[in-house]
């Protein structure tokens, strides 16, 4: 990779060939952030060495997120980050692991569900209409 991007620039220049292999070092490092739905970049190893054998109460999450096996990494890794900012790797095999991925999603669910419930109140307001306070009047012929 780095031999064609130097020859993409099409110098003999040392100092071009170091600022090359440099750049193309650099844009390996820069993290990328994951949107919802959208597979993770990562730096091309598995981001969980070992896992936790202690159990994490659903209250103290503040974000579960799966990776799905890759040609990088062939293993599932779940890392839980909690509200304090602690994180930790899951064991996926685990069934206690499994209920807590369930409980989350259940969270998640509701919390969206809560969202748009709220979006429509919104928008069904109407308006009263202030009746006159006067009496009506008998019409006497």
């Amino acid at each position: 990779m780095q031999e064609t991007w130097v020859r993409s620039l099409g110098g003999e220049d040392p100092l071009e060939k170091e600022m090359a292999t440099h750049s193309s070092i650099l844009a390996w490092k820069i993290p990328w952030t994951e949107e919802p739905g959208v597979p993770a970049i990562r730096n091309g190893r598995c981001s969980c060495i070992n896992t936790s054998q202690g159990m994490i109460h659903p209250k103290s999450l503040k974000d579960l997120k799966q990776f799905a096996p890759s040609p990088s990494c062939e293993k599932t890794e779940i890392i839980a980050t909690m509200k304090n900012g602690n994180e930790a790797c899951l064991n996926p095999d685990l069934p206690e692991v499994k209920e807590l991925i369930k409980e989350w999603e259940k969270q998640v669910n509701q919390k969206k569900k809560q969202r748009k419930g709220k979006k429509y109140k919104k928008t069904k307001k109407v308006p009263k209409v202030k009746r006159s306070q006067r009496p009506s009047q008998k019409k006497t012929t």
